[in-house]
């Protein structure tokens, strides 16, 4: 059970380290915020010197309560109501008169959270929360270390600490989730109790445990500065702190700050592998943060930030305040220089200034990447950021104001960004929120509207709250309706001219005494009377209803706009899915262990003892997840990979098991900066790494150069974008492309026209679930070239639906003919039937694959003498080794390419040094070649079609070429004749063609089987393209093919 990451606080020189409670979500997705909290310097109390779980409390004080970002508060009645920007409220209750105690959370929904408190002698325990299934119980024993103060005239007293935190659910059988435990031990010096190891251990519902690695803290006592005397000489005066004092004279004094103090942590092992060290300074009389290293045992990897303090701070009381400027360095090395970040801070330790710069011992190392200053007034903010590069000038200046209203939101930004020789690039935001009659909700926006410096719109948006009128929001303040503006009355004469589509048939409308077509891009109803349940409309006015569990805190059942449903089951302990069941009712299960993390998964076919998918973990040195993937069901072997990260979770390693032990797929090591700095790929465990790619950094992190395996050094180069950059809505959807082709977008984003810029339209039909179900051409009223058929549920059946089709393609019409498509219980396609356009032929291919979807057996059409069936086989890693009959074996390295292929007629290919070589039964055939350039293709003229496939070639040598294609785009008949012979190839699948009417089988896309017995063998080249045939004997042929012009 890792925490988090220590996070260090320049302007105070202090730090933070959470210990975050991982808690299911209750009811509305939320669950409370309880996490340990360490802050340097902070006092002792229920968890330990410096811990705390903060939650929200009043409590008197002698100083004047300062506004905050929290909420408003309010009394109410013996009580306080703090009610925060979102609208959850928080209801704090009296205890003893001098404190008021969080006692109960609920959100605007009514969902609600209630925390116990048991008191003693004045100090009050948190002892229980509460909220949906759920809850969370504190535990306390009796502490060595009796703390004792005095608060409002009362004396608090201290005697427990917490020794577990307990998660729960009373409605199950076994109550008992996650238990966390504190390890404490006392200080050296103050004998005070410091939180030094928390152990979580979680548990399942047969009983099994399983702990998480304990997460370990130690300590140390900051060395103090030599003892100081100083000679003082004071007035006696009231409230000056002298009790007692001679005017005329003076006495000896010696500084608190020199006392003895607890010692602060020190030490964070995570348990999985990352030690965080923090070393601690005095600056200026105050303990400060001065270096925190990150150590990984496992790896040797240390990254190192240091900080360097200067311009301490005091306040009238001689308090101390900050610092006025820190400097921080993250170390680097060879692969990414030291980052220096200079900050200034102001009153209040408000960030005043910070500059970045790389430390290279390069002559620019003194100027900045980029300075970021800041200036801060009542209700309004400035930011400058000025890019130099490490430049003499800059390179850029954006300059960021803010305006805000009295709650604190944002009401107006503008934004100016200047760069030398171009115009100033202005965009200003304004928001407006909505109000409520309770004054609940202070940050709804109700509009956000951004324009640039002349004004022209770039983004408008509306929203709405609980059905209620624009600017207003109901008692709940849920989102119900989200409009917004996609299309300027400027931007559609520009794009569509004089004659733009009809908009409102397609679904926008236009909001009375505004600019433009607005689209309500969302539109949701809450409703709580039958259980929780929401629906949310499409633009198109398309419905989807989604059903939580009883207790409101998961999604069940999901109900697309035609009826298709999924199905959802959790696990009311891990608040993770269990089962999931698709529209056609196919249901895949997973099971977890005792932490919550994923044990197995079952899919259809399978079975709990052979299930389809296991995950194994393993902390005992970098954390390793292997997971077990069944290759084929109801056997026992499986494919085995693993990964192995570090304690902060980057990866380390992928690789795979074989016969022979493990293969490390990639391996990555890291510079100092925690960039990957070095990358090995395709070696055996245990043997010596290939040399490595490493990768070189700037300070900033971005990528310089990349050393490849030969060692020299290439720059990255950054992809340009073309000249003609796509034209687009103000959604961001693009509207008219590079390639000139004009785009017509129904409300939600669909493309339903095409405009060509040779005068063709192309029409898409969509459903209400946006998929297409229909393709015309220039008359939108036409026959369709293409038709898709699916099976719904709300739908009646439609002609060859199968039993796992439901929620699927299962027809599709195009000018190739019929394609009619069946699907195993996974929702892989297994059957593909089709009728060829004018012929009464049917041609049935049916493929059956193993559990991790690779293909097992294909079942080829008839050509006559009955269906052939084709087997493959493959490897312990589930790379293809043969396919009996046609393919002898593939053998391949160890970074997976293909090195040598035998196949069943002799011949072979061997690949290696660089070189391609092919070899026959006889000897030595050919050494295959990328082509040194592209052939020419024929000259002639060409006919295109509206999306700009190659329909039809008249070639000056007499042969003329006629194309057609399937509904996928893919090229499925080719006819090309002269003044003698026609030839016709179909082909309707890769796994098969027709050639004048004879079907041709293909195999592993390197063998064709003739209705006749003969078989050809194609060799390719590197670069691609057939470089060699040979037959059934391994003798090398001549094909007789076709000049066929290039599309």
């Amino acid at each position: 059970m890792p925490g988090g990451a220590f996070t260090p606080d320049p302007a105070t020189g202090g730090g933070r380290f959470p210990v975050p409670l991982d808690l299911p979500p209750g009811p509305g997705g939320t669950a409370p915020a309880l996490a340990l909290r360490y802050t340097t310097g902070a006092p002792g109390g229920p968890f330990g010197d410096g811990f705390t779980v903060p939650l929200p409390h009043v409590r008197p004080s002698g100083g004047r309560a300062r506004p905050g970002t929290e909420g408003r508060l309010a009394r109410v009645g013996d009580g306080f109501v703090l009610t925060t920007r979102s609208g959850l409220r928080h209801f704090l209750a009296p205890s003893d008169g001098s404190a008021w105690y969080l006692e109960r959370t609920e959100d605007a929904l009514g969902a609600i959270t209630t925390f116990d408190w048991a008191h003693h002698s004045g100090q009050a325990y948190l002892s229980r929360v509460s909220y949906g299934p759920y809850e969370v119980d504190f535990t306390y024993e009796p502490r060595p270390d009796v703390l004792r103060w005095g608060r409002g005239g009362t004396l608090v007293t201290t005697a427990l600490r917490c020794a577990r935190i307990d998660l729960r659910v009373p409605g199950n059988a076994r109550p008992l989730v996650r238990r966390w435990v504190f390890g404490y031990d006392l200080d050296d010096v103050t004998g005070a109790s410091l939180l030094t190891s928390v152990a979580l251990t979680g548990f399942d519902a047969h009983g099994a445990e399983a702990a998480a690695p304990v997460l370990r803290l130690a300590y140390a006592h900051p060395e103090p500065p030599p003892a100081r005397r100083v000679q003082v000489a004071a007035r006696a005066r009231a409230g000056q702190g002298v009790l007692l004092l001679d005017a005329d004279s003076s006495a000896p004094y010696y500084s608190l700050e020199d006392l003895p103090r607890t010692g602060r942590l020190s030490e964070i092992d995570n348990g999985i592998g990352l030690c965080t060290g923090i070393e601690y300074a005095i600056a200026e009389t105050v303990p400060v943060v001065r270096r925190v290293s990150l150590r990984e045992p496992a790896t040797g990897h240390v990254g190192v930030t240091e900080f360097e303090y200067h311009d301490c701070r005091f306040g009238d009381t001689r308090a101390f305040t900050g610092f006025g400027r820190v400097v921080q360095d993250e170390l680097g090395d060879e692969y990414a220089p030291t980052l220096r970040t200079v900050r200034w801070f102001g009153a209040g330790g408000l960030l005043s200034k910070e500059e970045t710069y790389g430390l290279d011992g390069s002559p620019a190392e003194n100027r900045p990447y980029r300075r970021v200053e800041h200036t801060r007034r009542p209700q309004w903010t400035r930011a400058v950021t000025t890019e130099f590069e490490r430049r003499e000038t800059p390179v850029s200046v954006t300059t960021t104001d803010t305006a805000f209203d009295a709650a604190g939101n944002p009401t107006r930004e503008v934004e100016t960004i200047e760069r030398p020789g171009r115009a100033p690039v202005v965009r200003e935001t304004r928001t407006t929120y909505a109000t409520d009659a309770e004054r609940r909700f202070a940050a709804l926006p109700a509009r956000v509207r951004e324009v640039d410096g002349a004004g022209k719109v770039l983004s408008d948006k509306v929203f709405r709250y609980d059905e209620e009128p624009d600017g207003t929001a109901g008692s709940h303040g849920v989102l119900t309706a989200r409009e917004e503006l996609v299309l300027t009355d400027a931007l559609v004469a520009g794009v569509y001219g004089r004659v733009p589509p009809d908009f409102r048939h397609h679904g926008y409308h236009r909001r009375s005494g505004e600019d433009g077509w607005w689209v309500t891009t969302f539109h949701g109803r809450l409703d709580t009377v039958t259980g929780l349940r929401t629906t949310t409309t499409d633009p198109l006015g398309h419905t989807r209803e989604l059903r939580y569990s009883a207790d409101r805190c998961f999604p069940e059942a999901d109900t697309d706009p035609l009826g298709n449903v999924t199905v959802t089951r959790y696990d009311v302990r891990t608040a993770a899915v269990c089962e999931l069941v698709d529209p056609a009712g196919a249901a895949t299960t997973v099971t977890h262990d005792p932490l919550g993390r994923p044990g197995t998964v079952v899919r259809p076919g399978d079975s709990a003892d052979l299930p389809t998918l296991r995950y194994r973990y393993d902390h005992s040195g970098p954390v390793r997840v292997t997971t077990e993937q069944r290759a084929v069901s109801g056997e026992a072997e499986v494919l085995v990979t693993a990964e192995l990260r570090d304690g902060a979770g980057r990866l380390l390693e992928r690789r795979h098991a074989d016969l022979l032990g493990d293969v490390v797929d990639e391996r990555h090591e890291y510079c100092a900066r925690g960039l990957v700095c070095r990358t090995s790929r395709g070696f055996r465990d245990g043997d010596p790494p290939p040399p490595p790619s490493e990768f070189h950094y700037d300070a900033l992190g971005r990528p310089l150069t990349s050393k490849v395996r030969d060692g020299h050094l290439e720059e990255l180069k950054v992809p340009q974008g073309g000249h003609h950059e796509p034209l687009r809505d103000l959604l961001g959807r693009e509207l008219r492309g590079a390639d000139g082709v004009v785009h017509v977008r129904d409300a939600a984003g669909n493309a339903v026209e095409a405009r060509t810029p040779d005068g063709h339209t192309v029409f898409r039909v969509h459903d209400a679930a946006s998929r297409v179900v229909a393709v015309l051409v220039d008359d939108p009223r036409g026959t369709p070239v293409t038709t898709f058929t699916h099976h719904d549920r709300g739908l009646p059946v439609p002609h060859g639906a199968g039993p796992h089709s439901c929620g699927r393609l299962v027809r599709v019409t195009d000018e190739c003919g019929e394609t009619f498509f069946g699907y195993d219980a996974l929702g892989n396609p297994a059957e593909k039937r089709w009728r060829p356009a004018h012929v009464a032929l049917e041609f049935r291919l049916d493929v059956l694959r193993r559990a991790d979807g690779r293909p097992a057996e294909v079942v080829h059409p008839d050509a006559g003498d009955g269906r052939l069936t084709v087997h493959h086989q493959y490897d312990e890693v589930g790379r293809l080794v043969s396919v009996p009959g046609f393919v002898d074996a593939v053998h391949y390295d160890l970074r997976g390419h293909r090195i040598a292929v035998y196949y069943a007629n002799g011949v072979s290919e061997i690949v290696a040094d660089g070189r391609h070589v092919v070899t026959g039964p006889g000897g030595w055939l050919r050494e295959l070649e990328p082509p040194a350039e592209a052939p020419e293709p024929p000259s002639g003229s060409e006919i295109r079609d509206a999306f700009g496939r190659l329909r039809g070639v008249h070639g000056d040598d007499g042969v003329n070429a006629l194309y057609s294609y399937d509904h996928t785009g893919r090229r499925a008949r080719t006819l090309v004749t002269d003044s003698t012979r026609i030839h016709e190839v179909l082909t309707p699948d890769d796994l098969y063609a027709i050639e004048d009417g004879e079907l041709v089988v293909v195999v592993a896309d390197a063998v064709r089987q003739y209705p006749d017995g003969r078989r050809r063998y194609l060799h390719f080249a590197d670069g691609g393209g057939i470089a060699l045939v040979t037959d059934e004997t391994g003798a090398v042929v001549e094909e007789d093919t076709w000049p066929v012009p290039t599309p």
